[in-house]
């Protein structure tokens, strides 16, 4: 068994996501893929993971941060669109970006900064798995949690629990 990741460039548009799934597939021993959040698609692009800190960093100073989780939602429904995927995918991520924005992890800046930052690493891999299962393979997004990856309460600097 094989444990592969790809970064944020490799995810960063639908052709670059398409380009990593073929290369998953093109080897039956790749059974866990590690995914970042969609990077930079061209010099000068913002990636999401600072468009999640953006939209975070505004709501906490703010209250509200429409725009910014509008440039991120936007963001992946591009890559959504450009794999063929229908509205539901574009549901079941907009359902968690929302989930996540009106969080009452607000409370704490650094838990809900991490939060938000999650969600681009998060809903890469659900969206992949999306993908690969509309292709034909036998793919399940996992959370990490579910997993068995523990983490620290040090939000901002979590580390991994040695029972992970």
């Amino acid at each position: 068994m094989k444990v592969v990741k790809f970064g944020g460039t490799s995810l960063s548009s639908a052709e670059q996501l398409k380009k990593a799934c073929n290369i998953i597939l093109s080897d039956p021993a790749r059974k866990i893929v590690v995914l970042s959040a969609p990077g930079k698609r061209y010099h000068g692009d913002t990636k999401i993971t600072d468009l999640l800190i953006a939209c975070a960093e505004k709501k906490l100073k703010t209250g509200s941060a429409k725009e910014e989780l509008a440039l991120v939602k936007s963001r992946f429904n591009e890559i959504i669109t450009g794999l063929g995927l229908g509205i539901e995918t574009s549901a079941m991520i907009e359902n968690d970006l929302d989930k996540r924005y009106n969080s009452d992890a607000i409370r704490d800046a650094r838990r809900y900064l991490d939060l938000m930052k999650a969600a681009g690493e998060d809903n890469s891999a659900r969206l992949a798995a999306v993908y690969l299962k509309s292709i034909g393979a036998d793919a399940y997004y996992i959370d990490p949690g579910d997993a068995g990856l523990y983490l620290t309460d040090e939000f901002g600097n979590a580390q991994v629990l040695p029972e992970s």
